[in-house]
């Protein structure tokens, strides 16, 4: 039987394509056969190996690289356009910055005691009221001071706080709570109402008077609108005519004991003892009604 020779000597040490698929086993002490060449993977080393980062010419492999490696506690701010390179996570809020709010039921160790809300909030709604903000006589400002300081005197377990004079006011409504669809046919309903309404002047006013909301959760003292005369009268005309719009919006009207009044001072606890003010010269004025809504508010001019 002839011999079977196979020519394993080729000038670039490769074998030849027409190798015949019968060729034996090649001989490892035959010198002129190379062996194949091998590459040995160490198995912990696959284990270990972090995976390979997306190649940079891919923007949306680098893109997922970022966003899966953002751990910053920024809620979502964007970041500057046309910025390619990883943005490092955001540091934690600086010490320097001031504390977030309290909710209004809450209290804190402040001097001054948190006013409770007197309306959950709700989205989209929002607390509304109808007022007259009075200008106070020098003499009666005068009086309001001294009686301040004498409550907190007289009753020195309860806190008494003094309303700005800025703040002093009369109610035309109480407190209601609207709707965003409703806000603006409420300001022009209001408007309408007192076009008509005529500004006062020199308002005599007595007290003082102690009062509660409808809680019971502060009270209050008070100046009153002297009863039978113009001004009060002129006062009470300005309630009708809001009580008309409240009627329309579904709300309740104005109590039906009419104490038109303005509080100078407030606590969270009963407000005890007391003396009458001196009557020389206590009036307040007022020209314009304030329609407010939630913090905005609507100034209208009254004749």
């Amino acid at each position: 039987m002839a011999a079977l020779l196979v020519d394993y000597s080729s000038s670039d040490g490769e074998e030849p394509a027409s190798t015949p698929a019968a060729t034996s086993r090649p001989d490892p002490s035959d010198p002129h056969v190379r062996p194949a060449s091998t590459h040995t993977v160490d198995a912990a080393s696959l284990r270990t190996r972090p995976p390979s980062a997306p190649p940079p010419s891919d923007p949306l492999a680098l893109a997922a690289s970022e966003l899966s490696s953002d751990d910053s506690d920024d809620g979502g701010a964007s970041r500057p356009s046309g910025s390619a390179s990883p943005v490092a996570p955001a540091s934690p809020r600086s010490s320097a910055e001031p504390p977030l709010p309290l909710p209004l039921e809450e209290e804190d160790s402040s001097p001054a005691p948190k006013r409770i809300r007197q309306f959950a909030h709700v989205d989209g709604a929002y607390a509304t009221h109808v007022y007259l903000p009075i200008q106070a006589s020098a003499a009666l400002r005068r009086s309001l001071d001294r009686h301040a300081s004498h409550l907190r005197a007289v009753d020195a377990g309860a806190e008494v706080h003094r309303v700005d004079c800025a703040d002093l006011h009369v109610s035309l409504s109480r407190t209601v709570v609207l709707h965003q669809p409703q806000l603006h046919a409420f300001v022009e309903a209001v408007r309408f109402a007192l076009r008509r309404s005529r500004a006062v002047h020199a308002a005599p006013v007595y007290g003082p008077h102690t009062l509660a909301n409808d809680t019971r959760t502060r009270f209050f003292s008070a100046m009153e609108l002297i009863p039978n005369t113009a001004a009060h009268a002129a006062v009470c005309g300005m309630v009708d005519a809001v009580d008309g719009v409240m009627t329309r919006f579904g709300h309740p009207c104005f109590y039906a004991e009419r104490r038109l009044h303005f509080s100078y001072a407030w606590s969270l606890s009963d407000i005890v003892g007391g003396c009458p003010l001196s009557t020389e010269s206590l009036s307040v004025s007022c020209d314009v009604a304030v329609c407010r809504i939630g913090e905005r508010t609507t100034l209208i001019k009254l004749r």
